[in-house]
């Protein structure tokens, strides 16, 4: 059993506790394509059309600190792709939609197996999109045409209950990036849409004491920020961007915008 050593106990390295996870998920879900996406990400397709994203971070981290509960772990997380399945053909709550943001260009991370991923994608602002999902612990359910059509809900009315909804849910952070005056870090839970919500970008702007943002999201668990009237901060902020834009997988976009009120515009160089 590759993830496993001698010992029986799980190797922490991410190659082998995603390995491991796969397994697992192949077993409880025989007839699911499993596809990586970096080291980190799981795609699963299930034969009625299904598709769910898993994040594998939390499970790496929880395997590496105590490697002994990493079965357990993987367990809990069957349970919650059990139950966002239940839920998706159940019918989907519209107060659970959350928006998760996206490149609007071609991926190869919406690209499964050679099958266009049929995810619903919601224009925002040039070269970013919304995404709709519904999320568990350390899981993505993404809604698809058919969800929406069930739902019977508009997608410009969607984005809107959908950003009401994370600003309901997000607990959001601002700290200086290590080193670099001028430019913060938004952390938490839901960071890159929960910092375009009205209630944490008011808090941004007082934090940073400015009217209008500068924000940047190189790539999911990333947000950058600064006070768009520093031209020397947004000009720090476009490098440290530049730094995260790997791996492909995880990117969401090269580009800056300004947060002027609610208005999200991309900023020209």
């Amino acid at each position: 059993f590759l993830a496993l050593n001698l010992a029986g106990c799980i190797k922490t390295d991410p190659d082998s506790v995603r390995t491991f996870a796969t397994e697992e998920i192949q077993g409880q879900f025989p007839q699911a394509a499993i596809e990586a996406v970096g080291e980190s990400e799981l795609a699963v397709r299930h034969p009625g059309g299904m598709r769910q994203t898993i994040d594998l971070a939390p499970l790496q981290e929880a395997c590496k600190r105590v490697p002994r509960s990493c079965g357990r772990s993987v367990a809990r997380l069957i349970v919650v792709m059990q139950e966002t399945a239940l839920i998706k053909e159940e019918g989907i709550k519209r107060e659970k939609i959350l928006p998760l943001l996206s490149s609007t260009a071609p991926a190869k991370a919406l690209v499964r197996q050679g099958e266009s991923v049929p995810m619903v994608m919601q224009p925002l602002a040039e070269n970013l999109a919304v995404q709709f999902a519904v999320l568990g612990e350390g899981m993505v359910s993404y809604l698809d045409n058919d969800d929406l059509k069930k739902l019977g809900v508009p997608p410009e009315q969607l984005v809107k209950e959908a950003f009401r909804n994370v600003e309901a849910v997000a607990n959001l952070n601002a700290v200086v990036f290590p080193g670099e005056g001028g430019v913060f870090q938004v952390t938490g839970w839901l960071a890159s849409s929960g910092a375009l919500t009205r209630i944490h970008a008011d808090k941004l702007r007082e934090k940073l004491k400015c009217k209008e943002l500068a924000i940047a999201f190189p790539r999911r668990g990333m947000t950058l920020v600064a006070n768009a009237e520093d031209s020397a901060a947004v000009a720090r902020l476009r490098e440290i961007s530049s730094r995260f834009l790997q791996p492909p997988s995880m990117v969401i976009s090269a580009d800056v915008y300004l947060l002027a009120g609610e208005s999200l515009a991309l900023m020209r160089k």
